[in-house]
């Protein structure tokens, strides 16, 4: 979201610069295709946006930007928040995969073979 911002803040600042050199039509075209990108950052308002969420609190449907934006903050909010994680057990885990990886050498240097592909699709399938 904050990239998406930045971008939009850029490209005014481009187009402040620029309006005096580029003809009418070009300075309306490009207004609005950054008010087209702006009015996609406001919640609920992108292509194939969500048009309404059950509160998971409640049940209630909310169809408002700003509480289907709460809601799923909270619903999400820490799913996706940083979290500590064990070192000792992250090590135990890469060590017991190393084992079980098909070649032992640097990593950049490994080529998979067909059988390494259809092996991995097969394991996907399952």
């Amino acid at each position: 979201m904050d990239l998406a911002n930045s971008d939009v803040q850029e490209r005014i600042a481009e187009l402040n610069i620029l309006k005096k050199y580029l003809p009418g039509f070009q300075v309306a075209a490009r207004k609005e295709h950054i008010l087209h990108r702006m009015q996609k950052l406001i919640p609920g308002n992108s292509e194939g946006a969500v048009n309404g969420i059950l509160d998971p609190s409640n049940g209630a449907t909310l169809t408002d930007t700003q509480p289907m934006a709460d809601a799923l903050t909270k619903h999400w909010g820490d799913v996706f928040s940083k979290k500590t994680i064990d070192e000792a057990q992250l090590d135990a885990w890469l060590s017991e995969l190393r084992d079980k990886l098909p070649f032992s050498g640097d990593p950049e240097e490994f080529v998979p073979s067909a059988s390494h592909i259809e092996e991995a699709i097969d394991l996907a399938n399952e």
